[in-house]
């Protein structure tokens, strides 16, 4: 879903949202990392257990640091970079909402303001990121109802954060095990 008001300033862009559902990212990653049956048998054994492997290195172990969400962000920045027909602005606004299985207490939202610099590194893989800083990513998790304090508020807030600074270590990571365009791609890449 994409929002913008005709009067928008171009210098100033309001936020694109986005949603998913945790499991979908998970049972994606899952059909990756499923090898093709072999020609003489049901089960290719050997690429099996490299997938398993592949598959594990690339599942972190918490959810809300996973590369994927970083890529959902990409994606919406790049998708509001290609709407956009007149002067780009410096920064794309995102937000992605994040449904996870077995969290009825809370509304994830990651949020973050992707530089274009780093959208055009996309289509020009050789440009110079030098002194461009990859954007912030914050986790904020709502509660679904009202909370009674102000501290109640600050410690849900500061819980969520902090799991985000090790966002790029992991990115680091998985881009050292496979393509990372194939985490964005689904597999397709």
């Amino acid at each position: 879903m994409f929002f913008m008001s005709p009067s928008h300033s171009p210098k100033k862009q309001p936020p694109v949202i986005g949603y998913a559902y945790y499991k979908d990212i998970n049972r994606e990653r899952q059909r990756r990392f499923t090898p093709r049956l072999h020609q003489k048998s049901d089960i290719n054994h050997p690429v099996e257990r490299l997938c398993r492997l592949y598959l594990r290195n690339v599942t972190p172990d918490n959810w809300s640091d996973d590369p994927y969400i970083v890529c959902l962000l990409l994606a919406l920045a790049q998708a509001q970079s290609t709407k956009q027909r007149e002067e780009k602005p410096e920064t794309f606004p995102v937000r992605l909402l994040l449904a996870v299985d077995g969290d009825k207490n809370f509304a994830h939202v990651f949020q973050a303001d992707v530089d274009a610099h780093i959208l055009k590194a996309l289509d020009e893989p050789t440009l110079d990121l030098n002194g461009v800083a990859w954007p912030r990513i914050t986790h904020t998790k709502n509660v679904d109802g009202v909370l009674t304090t102000q501290a109640e508020k600050r410690k849900y807030e500061d819980d969520a954060e902090a799991p985000m600074k090790r966002v790029k270590t992991t990115l680091q990571n998985v881009s050292l095990t496979m393509d990372t365009s194939a985490l964005c791609t689904g597999g397709k890449g």
